[in-house]
Parts: C-alpha cells; sequence; structure tokens
C-alpha cells in the first residue's frame, strides 16, 4: 500500500477534503459585489448598489443632460423607486457634452443629513473636463412598502479634473 499511487491520492484528496472543511468555518466570508456599465453614441446605463440587498439602474441620456435612476422593490419585484436630474447644470454651458458614467460604493449614512444610499454616481463630462458625484436619497424601510416614490438625485460633489479647454467643446 505503500507504493500504490492511487491509495496515496485517495488519501491526499481526503486529507485536503478534511482541511477545507474546518477552515471554511473559520475562514471569513467575502461578499463580492459587481457593476455593469454599458454605453452607446447617446446613452449610458449602469448598476450600482444602494442597499446591502438592493441596487439601482441608471440612466443617462446624453442630448438632454437627464440622469434617471430606477430601484426594483425586492416585495413586488416592480420598480418602485425613481429618481431623475439633469446634470448638464452641474457642468455649464457646454455645446456638445460628453459624458462617461461609472457607479461607486460610500456608506457615506452617517455623515449626511439627507440618509442617501451605499451607491454613488460619478459622471465625467470630457469637454469641460469636470467630474460630479450623485447619490440616491435612500430610507431602508422604504423596500418593505408597496407604495410608489419619486423623487431627485443628490449632488455631492464635483471638480475640475482638466484645466485646458477642449477647442469646439466648451462655450466660450
Amino acid at each position: 500500500m505503500v507504493n500504490s499511487r492511487g491509495a496515496w491520492l485517495v488519501l491526499g484528496v481526503a486529507a485536503g477534503f478534511v482541511v477545507g472543511l474546518n477552515l471554511a468555518g473559520v475562514w471569513p466570508q467575502v461578499s463580492v459585489q459587481a457593476s455593469a456599465t454599458h454605453g452607446q453614441e447617446n446613452f449610458a446605463m449602469c448598476t450600482g448598489t444602494i442597499d446591502p440587498e438592493v441596487e439601482a439602474v441608471y440612466l443617462l441620456d446624453f442630448v438632454t443632460g437627464d440622469l434617471k435612476a430606477a430601484v426594483l422593490s425586492i416585495n413586488t419585484r416592480m420598480f418602485n423607486t425613481f429618481y431623475t436630474y439633469n446634470v448638464s447644470k452641474d457642468f455649464g454651458a457646454v455645446k456638445n457634452p460628453k459624458y462617461l458614467m461609472v457607479s461607486g460604493n460610500a456608506d457615506m449614512r452617517r455623515q449626511l443629513a439627507v440618509p442617501v444610499g451605499e451607491g454613488v454616481i460619478y459622471i465625467a463630462e470630457m469637454s469641460s473636463g469636470q467630474l460630479a458625484a450623485y447619490g440616491l436619497p435612500w430610507n431602508p424601510g422604504r423596500q418593505s412598502s408597496n407604495a410608489t416614490v419619486t423623487t431627485t438625485f443628490l449632488p455631492l460633489d464635483k471638480f475640475k479634473f482638466r484645466t485646458t479647454a477642449i477647442r469646439g467643446g466648451a462655450a466660450e
């Protein structure tokens, strides 16, 4: 038996299984979050966490500057919370805006007067060289209600990441 490869293989697999079971009980579980972003000519769409069990879908219309979001109710499996905001006013007079949009996480619930969700939306306007961050006013108890809520985004902050004007972009 000492010279049998098969016996050593079975013994090794069994030992690995036993050690794996023991480590699984003490090893911390790590949750994995993923968001999706996609854009086409004049439109962008992404998802982002708003609460540990809930995410929002965000839509940005490049032509109008309208930013919208919707949240599915975990009780009814229907959209019951809607957000709207026009981002074009935050970037100044831009002739042909070129936006990029991504989602991120920042748990700022205790730091702001208005409770917000965990998700943050970052929108960059490339012609003006500015980036703005927006949050969603959020009350976790909203998921237990079947009522429809329509409200607005909460502008958080913005900064200029490019100081050189792009020709034909920002208004002169």
